[in-house]
């Protein structure tokens, strides 16, 4: 019998890029390739991304080609220097990102976004939580915190129609800080598309009560650093059981014990996802941990 709480997968960051689009970006970068050459690499990467995809809740190509996360925003946006920004760890990992810096009101005209990804068929998109924004920039604009995570919101809210019309049915905010009083309110200006906010490399059994109230559709949960059993919320939640970081890939049978660890827990619906970006591993071992959560997904709506 089917699950019925079961919603399907969705990965949950950018994916790395194939050893052939990694040489052509270099290439490029030293003039001896064309943009369109690395466009046509990107492409390709993207196909065999969502080729393995045909079972998830949500499909992705991947946001390579956006080099990290905040470089189509803090490029395309209003409000970001547009000098060289200075190149910064990710984190308390060993990999970086150009730091952009604030230098005015934040804001977009709405198509930016939408320009920035390619046409899919129910999509996600990818994008800092409003914390995690705020960690990840200079900022000399802005007086107060609170304030600015909300201005990159509304920015963001201003695209929800150009990503509708391109098919994308899910914003995923990416939040590597625990809550604070802000978060919901910042999270709640997008309307009109659903929205999951997941918490990476935290334990988040303490902070699902914190989102029972607000309007997220979804909590995503590493479940590297969460007990399962532990779970406790009104909310549909996102099981990250497959290791971003780890390059053994996890088969169909570890993932369901993993899912078993669900009995004791108290929650809507599930999704099944990654713990983390699919960024920090390499792109062959990348495209089996998500054929690995759609084949999971194939049996488990099917059975």
């Amino acid at each position: 019998m089917a699950d019925e709480n079961f919603k399907g997968a969705l990965f949950t960051g950018q994916v790395s890029r194939s050893a052939k689009t990694a040489a052509v970006h270099r290439l490029l970068r030293d003039g001896q390739a064309t943009a369109e050459d690395f466009t046509k690499a990107i492409k390709q990467d993207q196909e065999l991304i969502l080729s393995n995809q045909q079972h998830f809740a949500f499909v992705s190509a991947g946001q390579s080609d956006w080099l990290d996360i905040l470089r189509p925003i803090a490029l395309s946006f209003h409000g970001f220097s547009k000098a060289t920004w200075p190149v910064t760890r990710w984190f308390r990992t060993n990999s970086f990102y150009r730091r952009p810096t604030v230098i005015g009101k934040i804001n977009c005209n709405g198509q930016e976004l939408a320009e920035s990804i390619p046409i899919i068929n129910n999509g996600v998109v990818f994008v800092p939580g409003p914390h995690t924004f705020v960690k990840l920039v200079d900022n000399s604009h802005y007086n107060d915190q609170a304030e600015i995570a909300i201005d990159y919101v509304k920015a963001l809210s201003k695209s929800v129609e150009k990503l509708k019309e391109k098919n994308y049915k899910c914003l995923l905010f990416v939040e590597y800080v625990s809550p604070i009083i802000w978060l919901n309110d910042a999270l709640e200006q997008i309307k009109n598309i659903k929205v999951g906010v997941h918490f990476p490399l935290i334990d988040s059994s303490s902070i699902l009560r914190f989102f029972d109230d607000s309007k997220i559709d979804f909590i995503g949960i590493d479940a590297l650093y969460t007990n399962l059993s532990s779970i406790k919320t009104e909310k549909d939640v996102l099981l990250g059981i497959v290791d971003g970081a780890r390059a053994a890939v996890e088969s169909v049978d570890y993932i369901r014990k993993q899912v078993k660890l669900l009995e004791k827990a108290k929650f809507s619906g599930y999704y099944i996802g990654t713990n983390d970006r699919l960024f920090d591993v390499p792109f062959d071992i990348a495209l089996q941990k998500i054929n690995a959560l759609n084949e999971f997904s194939k049996v488990r709506t099917n059975d």
